[in-house]
C-alpha cells in the first residue's frame, strides 16, 4: 500500500511541477559541488541562487551534494511552492533554505539534543578514562565476559557503531585473541582519523568500517525533508506555513536568516512554532527517503562505482581484510583494470541514455560515465556521502549486478552530464581552488595515478598550504597523464577545466576557509554573499558579479 501511495504522490508532484515551475525566465540546471562537512555552505549558496534564478529544471551532484539536493527537492514539493508562480517560488524556497540555520537552532534547544549532549558528556568521560584502553586490557587478560559486557554498554551509549560492535562481540564470543585485538585497533584508528580525509597514509581506507551509519543518516535527513515538504500535514499546520510565507518571504529577499529574524523577530517566532507544531503535534510520519530520486525535480546523483573485474577484486579484498587481520592490508590493494572504475549516475533511464550518447569519449571523466538507473533517495544517501574515511567501500545490487561504491568524490563538477542531458544553461555552485586533494588521493589509490604522494599530502598545516597552492596553480609541464586529464588546472583540456568552460555561471564561494564547527553562521553567510562568474549573457541577472580571476572559478 505504501508503494502505491508513493507512486501516486510522485506522479502528482511531477505533473504539477511541469506546469508551474519555470515561467518565462531563463531556465537553468544546477551543478552542485560536494563539500563534506562544509555542507551547510550549500544552504547559503542555494538560497542566493534560487532567490535570483528560481528552481532548477534539473540538478546533479555527489557526496554531500546529494543531501542538499534531497532537501531542496522536498522544499520544491511543498504545496505552497509547487502550485505557485515563479516569484513566489523563488522567495519561498530561498526562505526555507535560509531557515535551515533556524532549524539547527531549534534542534539544539530540543529535548533530543539535550539528551545527545548528555550522551556527549558520557563520551568525553569515556575518552578521559580511555574506553579503548579498558577494552584492550580486558582482551589481553582474556576476560571475555567482562569485555563483552563493556562492548554492549558502549554500543547502547552510542560509543561503538553497529558494525564494530558486531565484529567485536563475535570475536570475543569466539575468544579469538587475534581478531579481538585487530578489530579493536581498527576501531581506535577509525576514531583517530575520523574526518581527516587523508588518502595518503590511511592504509585501510577502503576496508575499515566507519563510525557513521549512513542508512540511519538517510532516515534523519528524511525527517528534515518531511518537515519542509509538509506532505501529509493537517490543515492547521498548513495554515501556519501559509502565514509564515506570506509574512516573511517578501521581506527575506536579499537577507540572510540572521538579518531577517533581527529585522523582523516575528519570523523567527513563527518558524519556531512551525517546528514545534510539526514535531510535537503527532503529524503523520512520511519517510521522504523512500521517495524516488527526481520525484519533483529531475535529479542526477553520482557516486564512484567499481564494476566487473574491479568489483570482483574489491569484494574479494574485503573478504581478505577480515581473514588476514593486517593493519596495513590496504597498502597492497591495487586494481588490475582501472577502466572498471566508473563514475555512476542515478536518474531517469531515458535521460541517462541521452547523457551516455552525448558525452564526449575524448574527455576522461565523461568516458567513465556509468548508468545506475532509478533509485530511492535512501540508497543514494547511504552510498554517495559514504566516502573513504567515513565508510568502507559498500557493495550494492544494481540492475541485477553487484557493484561496489567508493563514495561520491568522483565528480565534483557535474556540469558535463547536465549539458549532455540537454541543459542549455548550467549554474555551477562551487568554491575557489583546484579539485579536491583528497579526491585526487582516492583516485591515485583506485586509478593508480602517476602523481607523487608528496604533492597530495595534507596531514600538516604546512603540507596542506603548500600543496593547496600547487593544486590551484596546476602543472603546465604535465599535459598527458591520467591525473592531468582529470584534474589539472594547468591543462586547458582537463575534465575539470572543460566543466568550468561549459558552465553558464559559477558561484564562487570560499567554504574551505571556515570551520563548520565554530563558524557555521559565517560559513553560510559567505556562501550567500558569494559572487557569480557570469560566462553567458543569459545569466546577467545574477549578482554580485565576480570580475577578478580566481582559480577554479573561470574557464581557462
Amino acid at each position: 500500500m505504501r508503494t502505491i501511495v508513493f507512486l501516486i504522490l510522485a506522479v502528482f508532484l511531477s505533473n504539477a511541477l511541469v506546469s508551474v515551475a519555470f515561467g518565462a525566465e531563463t531556465p537553468y540546471c544546477l551543478a552542485l559541488r560536494g563539500n563534506g562537512e562544509a555542507q551547510p555552505a550549500h544552504w547559503g549558496a542555494l538560497a542566493r541562487t534560487v532567490e535570483l534564478a528560481g528552481l532548477p529544471k534539473m540538478m546533479a551532484g555527489g557526496s554531500s551534494a546529494t543531501i542538499s539536493m534531497f532537501v531542496l527537492e522536498s522544499m520544491a514539493a511543498n504545496p505552497f511552492v509547487l502550485n505557485q508562480n515563479k516569484t513566489l517560488q523563488k522567495e519561498r524556497v530561498s526562505l526555507m533554505l535560509k531557515s535551515l540555520l533556524g532549524f539547527v537552532g531549534m534542534v539544539q534547544n530540543s529535548e533530543e539534543f539535550r539528551d545527545f549532549m548528555a550522551l556527549y558528556g558520557k563520551i568525553q568521560a569515556a575518552k578521559k578514562t580511555d574506553l579503548s584502553q579498558t577494552l584492550q586490557d580486558l582482551i589481553e587478560k582474556k576476560n571475555w565476559s567482562t569485555a563483552q559486557g563493556t562492548i554492549q554498554r558502549a554500543y547502547k551509549l552510542g560509543l561503538i557503531d553497529t558494525e564494530y560492535a558486531t565484529l567485536l562481540l563475535k570475536a570475543t564470543a569466539e575468544q579469538d585473541l587475534k581478531k579481538s585485538r585487530f578489530y579493536l585497533s581498527e576501531l581506535q584508528e577509525t576514531i583517530r582519523v575520523f574526518g581527516s580525509f587523508n588518502a595518503a597514509s590511511d592504509q585501510n581506507l577502503f576496508f575499515r568500517p566507519g563510525v557513521i551509519s549512513f542508512e540511519k543518516l538517510a532516515a534523519s535527513f528524511g525527517r528534515v525533508a518531511h518537515f519542509y515538504s509538509t506532505l501529509g500535514s493537517d490543515d492547521a499546520l498548513k495554515g501556519e506555513w501559509q502565514a509564515f510565507f506570506e509574512t516573511c518571504a517578501p521581506d527575506s529577499v536579499g537577507k540572510s536568516w540572521i538579518e531577517l529574524v533581527t529585522d523582523k523577530p516575528v519570523c523567527g517566532q513563527m518558524f519556531a512554532q512551525l517546528y514545534t507544531s510539526h514535531f510535537t503535534n503527532n503529524q503523520p510520519d512520511i519517510p521522504m527517503e523512500e521517495m524516488q530520486v527526481g520525484y519533483v525535480i529531475p535529479t542526477l546523483p553520482t557516486t564512484s562505482v567499481l564494476v566487473k573485474s574491479a568489483a570482483a577484486q574489491a569484494l574479494e579484498a574485503m573478504k581478505q581484510y577480515h581473514t588476514k587481520l593486517d593493519p596495513a592490508f590496504g597498502a597492497s590493494f591495487q586494481l588490475k583494470n582501472t577502466d572498471d572504475v566508473r563514475f555512476g549516475y542515478w536518474g531517469n533511464p531515458e535521460t541517462l541514455e541521452r547523457i551516455e550518447k552525448n558525452l564526449s569519449a575524448r574527455d576522461e571523466k565523461s568516458r567513465r560515465f556509468y548508468k545506475l538507473g532509478t533509485a530511492q533517495w535512501k540508497e543514494v544517501l547511504s552510498l554517495s556521502p559514504a566516502e573513504p574515511g567515513l565508510s568502507r567501500m559498500k557493495a550494492f545490487k544494481n540492475q541485477g549486478e553487484t557493484l561496489v561504491s567508493a563514495g561520491g568524490w568522483s565528480d565534483l563538477h557535474p556540469v558535463l552530464v547536465l549539458k549532455a542531458a540537454g541543459c542549455e544553461n548550467v549554474i555551477y555552485v562551487s568554491r575557489q581552488g583546484g579539485d579536491s586533494i583528497f579526491g585526487q588521493g582516492v583516485a591515485k589509490r583506485l586509478l593508480n595515478l602517476d602523481r607523487d604522494w608528496s604533492v597530495l599530502e595534507t596531514s600538516t598545516p604546512e603540507a596542506s598550504k603548500r600543496n593547496g597552492l600547487l593544486n590551484n596553480q596546476g602543472d603546465r609541464s604535465d599535459q598527458t597523464s591520467l591525473w592531468s586529464r582529470l584534474y589539472n588546472l594547468g591543462n586547458t583540456s582537463s575534465s575539470y577545466n572543460e566543466s568550468l568552460r561549459q558552465a553558464s555561471a559559477i558561484l564562487c564561494t570560499n567554504w574551505n576557509d571556515f570551520d563548520v564547527k565554530t563558524q557555521l553562521v559565517q560559513l553560510i553567510e559567505d556562501s550567500y554573499r558569494a559572487s557569480f562568474r557570469v560566462q553567458s549573457s543569459v545569466m546577467n541577472h545574477l549578482s554580485p558579479v565576480l570580475t577578478e580571476e580566481r582559480p577554479g572559478c573561470q574557464a581557462p
